[in-house]
């Protein structure tokens, strides 16, 4: 008799994927079950980030080292860039500090990227994804 840890790939993944659109499944819980069950979940729970800037040094720490192979998963990101509230005085100095702010946000989002077409498992995924 087949278990979920003996059936082929792709009908285990696509339980996984059948899970979170029909229950919205939390899939953290199931990290431990296995490092196939891992694999899995990280594969949906990798998709898709809603990022502030003050969060940036987070997500990058999420695909270095043994997580590396989480990048071929990421196919979103939003980035919302935090300012700081406006107190009405000195408009230009205000509109200075949220350029600053707002391109050293974008310069960091752009610098974890960039780490991303470096790592050649990411780039046998993203090509073999558009054979």
């Amino acid at each position: 008799m087949a278990t979920l840890e003996t059936i082929p790939e792709e009908i285990f993944l696509s339980i996984f994927e059948w899970l979170n659109h029909s229950y919205k499944t939390d899939y953290l819980r199931y990290l431990t079950v296995s490092r196939r069950w891992q694999r899995a979940v990280e594969r949906f729970f990798f998709q898709r980030f809603n990022l502030k800037n003050t969060e940036l040094s987070i997500f990058a720490s999420l695909f270095q080292g043994m997580g590396a192979h989480r990048k071929a998963f990421v196919k979103d990101i939003s980035l919302m860039i935090e300012l700081p509230s406006y107190d009405g005085d000195d408009c230009q100095q205000h509109k200075d500090l949220n350029n600053q702010i707002f391109s050293t946000a974008m310069l960091d989002l752009f610098q974890i990227l960039e780490t991303f077409n470096e790592d050649e498992a990411v780039k046998r995924n993203s090509e073999g994804a558009s054979d």
